[in-house]
């Protein structure tokens, strides 16, 4: 959900806060533990946020989550902070 439509939910529920939807970013490869910075075009995850490399994914993986069996694809990129 966008920040427009949390505000809005906590407005009309008043117990309920907006909450930040943010991915994790976790910094590094679950198999081969690759460092895999926030920028990282080669980062991939899964609906649960489970994070490998592309190497592992494609290779080891074959584009599949070890942990929960969803698909693996590639992770959106965060700008480094200046």
């Amino acid at each position: 959900m966008d920040r427009e439509v949390l505000d809005m939910l906590a407005d009309w529920h008043p117990q309920m806060e907006a909450i930040d939807m943010a991915l994790e970013m976790r910094p590094k490869c679950e198999l081969c533990n690759r460092k895999l910075p926030a920028d990282s075009t080669v980062a991939r995850i899964c609906s649960y946020e489970c994070t490998f490399c592309a190497d592992c994914a494609e290779r080891v993986l074959h584009d599949v989550c070890p942990n929960c069996g969803g698909v693996l694809v590639p992770r959106p990129t965060r700008a480094a902070r200046v």
